[in-house]
């Protein structure tokens, strides 16, 4: 096989294994690092960058709404998924850092379908896990808070249960991996072939 012929290959490869579908997380910016970036959000909800408060990184989000008037924060994000596929949901919420907000409460609904409205109160991050059925075409995973001082953060959906783990790596690290591994055993069977030809 020429050089060329795995140069081509190799490529192919790399470009399969960068598609969002087989890369894990299928949520864009699920950890908030780029604020609003691929969100559709309602005034009120606000984007956070500082360390502290975040889960992972320095992005996350704080719902600063008046539920007892009748009026969530939202934020949504439409997903590519196939109907009928298992897909897990994955993300770590912190309905306040003291634990005494009258209103800790998180909805979140994957295509119009409640998973869970959360009402206790979680000081510290928690992680919550669903498992889900795809819609044909996209699906929309939405979250409704109010708790002001609130962190949501890690947003993650996979059809490959890679979001269950508390860190699912991001497709360029995938790549980079990888990548790595080939050329590592392209240069180990060049080595071999050579010593067999002396």
């Amino acid at each position: 096989m020429s050089i060329h012929q795995r140069i081509i290959i190799f490529a192919g490869l790399a470009g399969l294994l960068s598609m969002p579908a087989l890369a894990g997380n299928i949520v864009s910016n699920g950890g908030f690092e780029s604020g609003a970036s691929s969100w559709t959000a309602t005034l009120g909800t606000n984007f956070n960058n500082y360390s502290p408060a975040a889960h992972a990184g320095n992005g996350f989000v704080d719902f600063s709404c008046n539920v007892q008037n009748g009026t969530y924060c939202q934020l949504d994000q439409g997903l590519m998924t196939s109907s009928g596929s298992a897909y897990t949901v994955s993300f770590w919420y912190n309905s306040d850092a003291t634990g005494t907000r009258a209103n800790p409460g998180l909805v979140v609904s994957w295509d119009g379908t409640t998973l869970q409205n959360i009402t206790s109160h979680t000081v510290g991050y928690q992680q919550f896990v669903y498992s889900v059925t795809g819609g044909a075409g996209s699906t929309l995973l939405r979250f409704q808070g109010e708790a002001q001082g609130s962190g949501l953060d890690d947003v993650c959906v996979s059809s490959d249960n890679s979001c269950s783990s508390a860190a699912t790596p991001e497709p360029a690290s995938a790549l980079l991996m990888v990548t790595g591994v080939a050329l590592f055993g392209l240069s180990r069977r060049r080595r071999v072939r050579r010593s067999l030809q002396k």
